[in-house]
């Protein structure tokens, strides 16, 4: 019988203790999200284009994470055999409902 390993995970709260010390955190949303909003220090790689190519990225410890926490929670699933991830619960929106995001994308005023 095969018996899979647990994936790492943290809470928001507990992330963004470990967030001040700027470890290498992968948002893997698509680009159009992260600049909607993402954590800070943060930097996007797409799910797609992670799962395509993880050593080229995954050079060390990391957090994923993502708008919801689901697209993160897949890649955790997927790399945590072989690389040292951690999946960051509840993603973005949990983590903006209680700490600062930073923003890239600005809302354009409607034409008159």
């Amino acid at each position: 019988m095969l018996f899979q390993q647990k994936i790492k995970q943290i809470t928001v709260h507990d992330f963004r203790d470990a967030n001040k010390k700027r470890p290498l955190v992968i948002d893997v949303s698509q680009m159009d999200e992260y600049k909607q909003k993402h954590v800070p220090h943060s930097i996007n790689v797409p799910l797609k284009i992670l799962l395509k190519d993880p050593s080229q990225y995954l050079t060390d410890k990391a957090y994923l994470i993502c708008d919801t926490g689901k697209a993160s929670r897949k890649a955790a699933h997927r790399l945590h055999n072989k690389f040292d991830v951690t999946w960051v619960e509840g993603g973005t929106l949990q983590f903006g409902r209680h700490y600062k995001v930073e923003r890239v994308q600005t809302i354009k005023a409607k034409d008159k």
